[in-house]
């Protein structure tokens, strides 16, 4: 489906993968997460625990000297200048700082298809916005992209990095709506068909292979809610509000990287994957962009989903200048959680809807049909500032 408002193509999509600043899932049997907001590891309480990494929250104020007993052949992980850093180092306990990647990708400029004006912009306020966090982002990016080129671009950017480090995918362009087995991929900008692109397995087995830690995986494009059930087919009691926290099915055989350890009620039971997607299985997902038709001015915006995310990081749209605060931050943390986004994305899902409401086809209708749809732990904290 193409929406189009006023004659002007509104549809943007965008496929995105941020991931969670709680570092990386090892696999086999490896990282052991310890979860934001934990201040205290007290004695003995991963005795008998023989993890590779120990992934350490920046609010760790103390750890009992025989946490782990007298096991210290793993790699602790977490920000410099924490009490986490200084306890490792005086066990002569290797410690290390996660790198963080981001790949952005963007498909605007389509041969067969219509083009998409928005998602031009959408890369510059992903990029702009990124650029106010405080983890120095290595970022790259890579625009009008064939199938093969998406995923040759996954592996360029993220062969060789470690376990631990952070990942962020993010791509806006085509994605195909449909019902049938094509459902949720992403489309190359040579796309006249079905011959170029990339279908939800081979992005998670991309990402899963050249990704070595945890991903968060944002999707704003057309179907991307195609992601939660196996062949772009949903059970019959489905509906857009009841598969948001289903785990997608594409990335689902990936989500074994973490052990259940044993004397670890204080670990979050992490995945691979952690998901966002900005419509249902089957809808549309919007934009709009800045035109004037008969003297009149329209407002400028990308699409639905990347407006609403940037804007809940506390940016503006597209320029990334940064307010001083995160308004879907909803505890004052300065984290913003899975569920946090979730909502947030929403409530400016919602603002765009009453924006365009006057030029809406139906009045007294959404002017947006997409539901957002999410995937993972709701506390995961997927930025922070």
């Amino acid at each position: 489906m193409k929406r189009k408002l006023n004659g002007c193509l509104v549809l943007s999509i965008a496929i995105m993968t941020l991931l969670l600043l709680c570092c990386a899932a090892a696999s086999a049997g490896g990282t052991l997460h310890i979860p934001e907001g934990t201040t205290r590891i007290e004695s003995q309480a991963f005795i008998g625990v023989k993890p590779t990494y120990v992934e350490f929250p920046a609010g760790i104020t103390y750890i009992a000297s025989d946490a782990f007993g007298s096991y210290k052949s793993f790699t602790g992980i977490g920000p410099t200048g924490t009490y986490a850093e200084t306890w490792c180092k005086n066990k002569n306990i290797p410690y290390a700082t996660p790198k963080y990647h981001a790949l952005l990708i963007g498909n605007y400029d389509y041969v067969y298809q219509n083009d998409l004006r928005g998602v031009y912009y959408d890369l510059q306020a992903m990029q702009n916005t990124l650029k106010t966090l405080p983890q120095n982002w290595d970022i790259t990016v890579f625009r009008n992209q064939t199938a093969s080129g998406i995923l040759n671009a996954i592996k360029s950017t993220f062969s060789g990095t470690n376990s631990y480090d952070v990942f962020l995918f993010y791509y806006s362009g085509h994605g195909d709506n449909s019902t049938g087995y094509s459902a949720g991929s992403l489309v190359g900008y040579n796309c006249s068909g079905y011959d170029d692109l990339v279908y939800p397995s081979q992005l998670a087995s991309y990402l899963n292979t050249y990704c070595p830690g945890r991903v968060l995986v944002l999707l704003d494009s057309c179907g991307s809610g195609s992601y939660v059930y196996p062949n772009g087919e949903e059970p019959e009691d489905a509906s857009p509000k009841n598969f948001t926290q289903a785990v997608t099915s594409a990335f689902s055989a990936y989500n074994s990287d973490d052990t259940n350890l044993p004397n670890t009620g204080e670990l979050l039971n992490g995945s691979k994957f952690t998901v966002l997607a900005a419509c249902a299985h089957g809808q549309t997902s919007s934009g709009a962009y800045l035109d004037i038709e008969d003297g009149e001015v329209w407002f400028y915006y990308g699409s639905v989903f990347t407006y609403g995310l940037v804007r809940s990081l506390g940016c503006a749209y597209p320029s990334g200048n940064y307010s001083g605060y995160m308004p879907a931050d909803a505890n004052g943390d300065s984290k913003l959680t899975l569920a946090e986004a979730y909502y947030g994305i929403h409530y400016y899902k919602v603002y765009m809807d009453n924006l365009y409401a006057p030029y809406a086809d139906y009045p007294g209708e959404p002017w947006s049909e997409q539901i957002v749809q999410m995937a993972g732990a709701s506390n995961s904290v997927i930025f922070s500032r």
